[in-house]
């Protein structure tokens, strides 16, 4: 199932096993689904699980049909990741620091970024501290919708966070953004933090965004 190249070949995976009997069987195979990016079929799935007679879905369940909206067309990637993570707790679960990224990633598809950064509020509130994925997710929003000035003060909180000085990505989403606007001196800005922290690529465990879509699950 992992090696999977497309929606296709999960489909026949299924049709193999005949039903999908647990929540950890469905999780596999939206997670299978989310990388041959179909997302509108994993999101299906929790949406099956949901109906009476069907295996209960846990959170890991919900949290891989969260990343799956970033796989939506953009128009509806950030309403539904939204509605997905309003509807967890009303079904028992407390969404954690991976569904708030990939709420946050779907937002930044959808160029909403003021959502964006108001999830990252809402993971600070509830006490759930926002980690690189976080960040990085938040950055590609802001960025792609040239908030050049919010990507700086993202840094900052990222340094409150003791993450800056270590994130790679999220200095690089940040200088890319401000050469392609022309903004030299915030360009000469982030480049002078990137040398100061000693940032020059990056290292084997940073960040499970690519594209700017959480890609592993379980």
């Amino acid at each position: 199932l992992r090696a999977a190249r497309d929606s296709k070949e999960v489909a026949r995976w299924v049709d193999y096993l005949g039903k999908l009997t647990n929540a950890k069987e469905y999780a596999m195979t939206m997670s299978a689904l989310v990388r041959c990016g179909d997302g509108a079929r994993a999101i299906a799935l929790l949406d099956e699980m949901n109906q009476p007679g069907a295996p209960q879905p846990d959170v890991v369940c919900y949290n891989v049909a969260l990343a799956a909206c970033s796989n939506l067309p953009s128009t509806d990637a950030a309403a539904a990741a939204l509605n997905l993570l309003r509807t967890m707790p009303r079904a028992n679960f407390t969404p954690d620091v991976v569904s708030f990224s990939s709420a946050i990633s779907a937002c930044a598809k959808s160029g909403r970024w003021r959502a964006a950064l108001e999830l990252l509020d809402e993971m600070q509130v509830a006490g759930i501290a926002p980690n690189e994925v976080s960040f990085n997710a938040a950055m590609q929003a802001v960025c792609s919708a040239r908030q050049l000035e919010q990507g700086l003060r993202l840094l900052e909180r990222a340094d409150e966070a003791g993450l800056a000085n270590s994130s790679f990505l999220l200095h690089r989403t940040l200088l890319d953004a401000s050469l392609a606007a022309g903004n030299m001196s915030l360009a000469d800005a982030v480049q002078a933090r990137m040398h100061k922290h000693q940032l020059t690529g990056l290292a084997p465990e940073a960040t499970a965004m690519i594209d700017g879509s959480l890609t592993s699950f379980v």
